[in-house]
């Protein structure tokens, strides 16, 4: 066998990491996993879901939950693997579980989405939250403490896979997630606050507990006027949730101040528009909704319009979900031909971005024909339901 030189022995190794190792890499920086660059999960698991998120793309759905369901069977192994390698207690491991609970979280995230019954997929899930739980076990045993950012953000995946499958479960980590936060940062920054704001929209949603709730959300907006002052958009972003929980606590005259200093600091704000400043205006119409006002909702509906249009077009998904919003608010107030205008709009809107038969349509489309059924437009209301059908063939597909 002829020798070869060093210099072109150095150079053939080079030229074959570069062609086999690099682009590995790259696929999994942008997947944007956790952990890649230390201990990257195998090729497969993210080829899987981008096919996962094509289907989902598609308006495939069945499908692209059979590709999100093979993507944790893939990353299972990986765990299983990484643990007769390394042991139960590397951090690789932690890592890897880390993976793994983010996977769960999309799956079933995905199937509340698409509104079926998902009864082996939570059984699955709640057998893992046991089995995730060591995450937190296995840096405990890593930084000697059990208060350390990466253990506080394992909590938080621990609390919201535990509302996913059996909420009752979920408070103590919750809870935990703040006061781990309280012992690394202290009891006033704003990750304290991040925190309780997670706590208190599990306790609304989940628990229907709105005095406690509420308690939390004021917390976190004291926090956050002692450390950014008053008139930024970033103080505010829990005023909407704040205003919610105080009106279905039986104080409604707090919720309606809550509403009005929101929107008067976004009046007086002279920085740029952002999503999360339309997300807000959005929020406190639809709470102003609630609160039977639905003059001041529709003003802030139509705000929350004028600057999603201005930030994203005119011809995007979170336009036309305010134009929804908008309609539903007529229709609630007897004005059927104002309704049917928005939905008209929003349709258009998510035709141009979907296409005309895929299930993000799924739910504009019943609200139309109930409509035009009531309005005696049989014709066109025979149209969407067939065209309801095919969306429904298709999801199933």
């Amino acid at each position: 066998m002829p020798e070869i030189h060093p210099k072109r022995f150095v150079i053939l190794c080079l030229v074959l990491f570069s062609t086999f190792c690099l682009p590995l890499l790259a696929v999994g920086e942008e997947a944007g996993l956790p952990g890649w660059t230390d201990n990257p999960p195998p090729r497969n698991v993210t080829t899987l879901l981008a096919l996962a998120e094509k289907y989902r793309a598609e308006g495939r759905w069945t499908s692209a939950l059979a590709f999100y369901s093979r993507a944790i069977k893939e990353a299972r192994k990986d765990l299983d693997h990484l643990t007769w390698e390394r042991g139960g207690d590397h951090p690789a491991v932690a890592e890897a579980l880390d993976r793994l609970a983010d996977l769960f979280l999309v799956r079933q995230d995905f199937i509340e989405k698409m509104d079926r019954d998902g009864d082996k997929e939570t059984e699955e899930l709640c057998d893992f939250v046991l089995q995730y739980e060591r995450a937190e076990w296995i840096r405990t045993g890593l930084y000697g403490t059990p208060f350390h950012p990466s253990i506080a953000r394992a909590l938080d995946r621990t609390a919201e896979l535990w509302r996913r499958c059996h909420p009752t479960m979920a408070e103590k980590f919750f809870k935990a997630a703040v006061t781990s936060r309280e012992h690394i940062f202290g009891p006033t920054h704003l990750q304290v606050a991040d925190a309780c704001d997670r706590y208190a929209r599990y306790l609304k949603l989940s628990m229907m507990d709105f005095k406690g709730a509420r308690a939390l959300y004021e917390r976190a907006l004291k926090i956050r006027e002692t450390l950014l002052g008053e008139g930024r958009i970033e103080m505010i972003r829990n005023l909407p949730d704040l205003a919610e929980t105080a009106f279905f606590s039986g104080d409604k005259n707090s919720a309606k101040m809550l509403v009005r200093r929101a929107v008067m600091t976004i009046q007086r704000n002279t920085a740029p528009p952002t999503p999360e400043t339309a997300e807000i205006l959005r929020s406190l119409g639809l709470i102003e909704g609630e609160m039977e006002d639905p003059g001041g909702a529709r003003i802030l509906l139509e705000k929350a319009v004028d600057m999603q249009e201005r930030l994203f077009g005119p011809r995007h998904p979170k336009v036309a979900e305010t134009l929804g919003d908008l309609a539903l608010l007529f229709l609630n107030q007897d004005q059927p031909d104002r309704a049917l205008a928005l939905y008209n709009r929003a349709l258009k809107i998510l035709e141009f971005h979907y296409g005309r038969i895929h299930p993000e349509l799924e739910g504009i489309l019943i609200e139309m024909i109930s409509l035009l059924e009531e309005r005696g437009e049989r014709s066109r209301a025979e149209n969407l339901h067939r065209r309801l059908k095919q969306i429904l063939k298709k999801k199933e597909t």
